[in-house]
Protein backbone atom coordinates (compact mmCIF):
# COMPACT_ATOMS: atom_id res chain seq x y z
CA UNK A 1 0.00 0.00 0.00
CA UNK A 2 0.96 3.43 -0.70
CA UNK A 3 1.48 6.20 1.83
CA UNK A 4 -1.69 7.59 0.52
CA UNK A 5 -3.94 4.78 0.74
CA UNK A 6 -2.36 4.05 4.55
CA UNK A 7 -3.39 7.13 5.96
CA UNK A 8 -6.74 7.01 3.91
CA UNK A 9 -7.28 3.62 5.43
CA UNK A 10 -6.29 4.71 8.96
CA UNK A 11 -9.03 7.36 8.57
CA UNK A 12 -11.74 5.71 7.09
CA UNK A 13 -11.26 3.29 10.29
CA UNK A 14 -11.05 6.10 12.33
CA UNK A 15 -14.54 7.87 11.20
CA UNK A 16 -16.27 4.59 11.58
CA UNK A 17 -14.58 4.09 15.23
CA UNK A 18 -15.28 7.36 16.60
CA UNK A 19 -18.99 7.50 15.10
CA UNK A 20 -19.39 4.24 16.90
CA UNK A 21 -18.29 5.19 19.92
CA UNK A 22 -20.73 8.24 19.36
CA UNK A 23 -23.79 5.91 18.70
CA UNK A 24 -22.36 3.47 21.77
CA UNK A 25 -22.30 5.90 24.44
CA UNK A 26 -25.40 7.73 22.96
CA UNK A 27 -27.49 4.60 23.76
CA UNK A 28 -26.08 3.97 27.15
CA UNK A 29 -28.64 4.26 30.20
CA UNK A 30 -25.92 5.44 32.51
CA UNK A 31 -23.44 8.62 32.66
CA UNK A 32 -20.90 9.31 29.89
CA UNK A 33 -18.31 8.12 32.71
CA UNK A 34 -19.48 4.48 32.39
CA UNK A 35 -20.32 4.76 28.86
CA UNK A 36 -16.83 5.44 28.29
CA UNK A 37 -15.67 2.96 30.17
CA UNK A 38 -17.86 0.54 28.88
CA UNK A 39 -16.76 1.33 25.23
CA UNK A 40 -12.46 1.34 26.04
CA UNK A 41 -13.31 -1.66 27.83
CA UNK A 42 -14.97 -3.56 24.58
CA UNK A 43 -12.33 -2.00 22.41
CA UNK A 44 -10.26 -3.40 24.80
CA UNK A 45 -11.38 -6.85 23.95
CA UNK A 46 -12.08 -6.18 20.54
CA UNK A 47 -8.03 -5.47 20.18
CA UNK A 48 -7.09 -8.82 21.78
CA UNK A 49 -9.40 -10.15 19.25
CA UNK A 50 -7.72 -8.64 16.15
CA UNK A 51 -4.05 -9.57 17.74
CA UNK A 52 -4.47 -12.74 17.98
CA UNK A 53 -5.97 -13.07 14.23
CA UNK A 54 -2.83 -11.26 12.66
CA UNK A 55 -4.68 -9.57 10.74
CA UNK A 56 -2.76 -8.35 7.32
CA UNK A 57 -0.90 -4.67 7.51
CA UNK A 58 -3.70 -3.32 5.54
CA UNK A 59 -6.51 -4.81 7.91
CA UNK A 60 -4.45 -3.89 10.98
CA UNK A 61 -3.96 -0.11 10.30
CA UNK A 62 -8.38 -0.41 9.61
CA UNK A 63 -9.64 -1.97 12.49
CA UNK A 64 -6.66 -1.31 14.96
CA UNK A 65 -5.18 2.13 14.06
CA UNK A 66 -8.54 3.34 12.55
CA UNK A 67 -11.93 1.66 13.58
CA UNK A 68 -9.95 1.01 17.33
CA UNK A 69 -8.10 4.25 18.01
CA UNK A 70 -11.11 6.24 16.90
CA UNK A 71 -13.91 3.91 19.14
CA UNK A 72 -11.67 3.82 22.30
CA UNK A 73 -10.22 6.99 23.86
CA UNK A 74 -7.45 7.97 26.28
CA UNK A 75 -8.02 11.88 26.57
CA UNK A 76 -11.54 11.21 27.67
CA UNK A 77 -10.31 8.88 30.22
CA UNK A 78 -7.35 11.37 31.73
CA UNK A 79 -9.74 14.44 31.20
CA UNK A 80 -12.50 12.21 33.42
CA UNK A 81 -10.24 11.07 36.04
CA UNK A 82 -8.37 15.05 36.28
CA UNK A 83 -12.33 16.17 36.67
CA UNK A 84 -13.16 13.50 39.60
CA UNK A 85 -9.73 14.59 41.80
CA UNK A 86 -10.24 18.25 40.94
CA UNK A 87 -13.64 17.50 42.54
CA UNK A 88 -12.03 15.93 45.81
CA UNK A 89 -13.47 12.62 44.76
CA UNK A 90 -9.88 10.85 45.25
CA UNK A 91 -11.67 7.48 45.54
CA UNK A 92 -13.71 7.57 42.83
CA UNK A 93 -10.55 8.67 40.72
CA UNK A 94 -8.73 5.72 41.91
CA UNK A 95 -11.59 3.01 41.17
CA UNK A 96 -12.35 4.97 37.64
CA UNK A 97 -8.41 4.03 37.27
CA UNK A 98 -8.08 0.66 38.08
CA UNK A 99 -11.17 -0.40 36.82
CA UNK A 100 -10.02 1.24 33.19
CA UNK A 101 -6.68 -0.17 33.24
CA UNK A 102 -7.38 -3.26 35.09
CA UNK A 103 -10.07 -4.27 33.47
CA UNK A 104 -8.84 -3.49 30.20
CA UNK A 105 -5.74 -5.49 30.51
CA UNK A 106 -7.76 -8.07 31.56
CA UNK A 107 -10.30 -7.87 29.00
CA UNK A 108 -7.36 -7.33 26.08
CA UNK A 109 -5.74 -11.24 27.57
CA UNK A 110 -9.28 -12.89 27.44
CA UNK A 111 -9.96 -11.70 23.94
CA UNK A 112 -6.58 -13.02 22.62
CA UNK A 113 -7.08 -16.16 24.06
CA UNK A 114 -10.69 -17.01 23.93
CA UNK A 115 -9.92 -16.03 20.09
CA UNK A 116 -7.03 -18.71 20.48
CA UNK A 117 -9.02 -21.35 21.65
CA UNK A 118 -11.68 -20.71 19.15
CA UNK A 119 -9.50 -20.67 16.59
CA UNK A 120 -7.04 -23.31 17.89
CA UNK A 121 -3.86 -20.90 17.79
CA UNK A 122 -2.86 -21.59 21.02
Amino acid sequence: MSPITDILTVALGGALGATCRFLAQAAMPFSSRWGLIAVNLTGCLLIGIVWRLQPSRALSLLLVTGVLGGFTTFSSFGFDTLTLLREGRLAEALGYVAVSVLGGLALTAVGWYATGVLTQKI
